[in-house]
């Protein structure tokens, strides 16, 4: 017995001697949209390698954990410019990898946030007070804090939504940040939401959990999506509240967009860098008609939304690629209309360029393996009970329960831990469901 044990340790010592294996990163590849300023990287190597750094030459450095190579991750550059972007290991990945881009255009910038002055030295003159950060600073060509139409750099409809008083410039309250829009019934504004106040929360929030969800929610969906920063499809009391981050609530995505191109770019858009950053879900540098208004359709109402309202509610369920049946709370009957709008892009594979709308990846078949081989991978898909899957996509005219039961949503793929990003979904059963 003890000689078995001794050999049992022998054993061990020497397993813990052996080297233990480590990846290696070797390779980072650069895509650009140089019309914006943001660049794609794709980073590869040898697994296991559990963290990457990147260093984008421009000041910012991040360690990223991540679960293997490959890896994709975007960056925002600020100024034109040439920089040299790094690669490297971290943890139990080694080795180095380098690219250099070139970046031509960038998104405009706020302006920097007034400078606390300090009391003038006696004997020096004072130094001029800075200008105060306003709204739509970027148009005001001459610093005067006033925007006139000819500075303005949107359509009419655009302008008169932010012209409370109807004068023909922006002033005062008109530019600050964070000030309550004034109800003139001019333009847009008298048909839209506009008290954003906290006895309005309340009045809002029937269900008293301080929190609006949307069947409280019986205005425009582009302002629930807009003042919705973290994406949880409720309204929490903070992000319902005027602050310093600067959304444009009540300024419509087609009066945005100018050229008509059905996507809103930084040069089109008038809030701030931070709403639009948490707009823009999939990091592509510009905001889609999926990503402000909840639709490729130019309307403005789903079945259960609008200023009106409507007997039958929308039931908005939120459907992750990374699971393969997504309950929606909804139980069906054979033969119910199902009218479901549904928009997001998700990424089904590693790859950063395997993305799909609901409507599914155009030219690309899903595996044997998929609920649905036959039709393209990536597609928003449901089913009822344990029933044969059937195609939802992007819009479901037409399209009703085959039977009765409870209704689920999923992605069309069969491996579903690479996934990324989900589906935003607005359902209504025509009777209404039941939970």
């Amino acid at each position: 017995m003890r000689l078995q044990l001794i050999a049992i340790l022998l054993s061990l010592v020497s397993l813990a001697g052996l080297p233990q294996r480590r990846g290696n990163t070797a390779s980072i590849r650069a895509t650009p949209d140089t019309s914006i300023g943001i660049m794609h990287f794709a980073v590869g190597g040898m697994n296991p390698c559990g963290a990457v750094n990147l260093d984008y030459g421009d000041g910012v450095a991040v360690t990223y954990t991540i679960r293997e190579l490959p890896v994709s991750q975007s960056h925002e550059y600020t100024r034109v410019g040439d920089y040299t972007v790094r690669a490297r290991g971290v943890g139990n990945c080694d080795g180095t990898a380098t690219t250099s881009v070139r970046i031509t255009s960038v998104r405009p910038q706020p302006p920097p946030p007034p400078q606390q002055q300090l009391p003038p030295v006696r004997g020096q003159q004072p130094e001029a007070v800075p200008r105060q950060a306003i709204r739509f600073a970027e148009m005001d060509r001459n610093g005067d804090q006033i925007i006139t139409r000819s500075e303005w750099n949107g359509s009419s409809t655009s302008f008169n939504v932010h012209d409370w008083n109807g004068d023909g410039r922006l002033s005062g309250d008109e530019v600050r940040v964070g000030a309550p829009p004034v109800s003139t019934g001019r333009g847009r504004q008298s048909g839209d939401f506009n008290d954003w106040s906290d006895a309005r929360f309340r009045q809002l929030d029937q269900n008293r959990d301080n929190r609006i969800s949307p069947s409280e929610w019986r205005f425009d969906i582009e302002d629930f999506i807009r003042v919705d920063r973290n994406r949880d499809n409720m309204l929490s009391a903070n992000e319902f509240a005027l602050g310093d981050i600067d959304d444009d609530r009540g300024d419509r995505f087609d009066d945005l967009d100018l050229n008509r191109d059905n996507r809103v770019d930084g040069r089109e858009w008038h809030g701030s860098l931070e709403a639009f950053r948490w707009l823009d879900r999939n990091n592509d540098g510009w905001l889609s008609r999926f990503e402000g208004v909840g639709t490729e359709q130019p309307s403005r109402s789903f079945p259960g939304w609008g200023s009106g309202g409507s007997s039958e509610r929308g039931v908005t369920v939120v459907v992750t690629s990374q699971q393969s049946w997504t309950d929606t709370g909804i139980t069906v009957r054979a033969g119910d209309p199902l009218l479901i709008r549904a928009n997001g892009v998700i990424q089904f594979s590693g790859k950063s360029s395997d993305v799909a709308e609901p409507d599914g990846a155009r030219g690309r078949r899903a595996t044997d393996q998929a609920p649905l081989p036959n039709i393209v991978i990536g597609a928003l898909i449901g089913r009822v009970g344990n029933s044969r899957p059937f195609l939802v996509g992007s819009d479901s005219q037409g399209l009703r329960a085959p039977r009765d039961g409870r209704l689920y949503l999923g992605v069309n793929d069969d491996i579903m831990r690479d996934n990324r990003g989900e589906f935003r979904v607005i359902l209504n059963t025509g009777r209404g469901g039941s939970q």
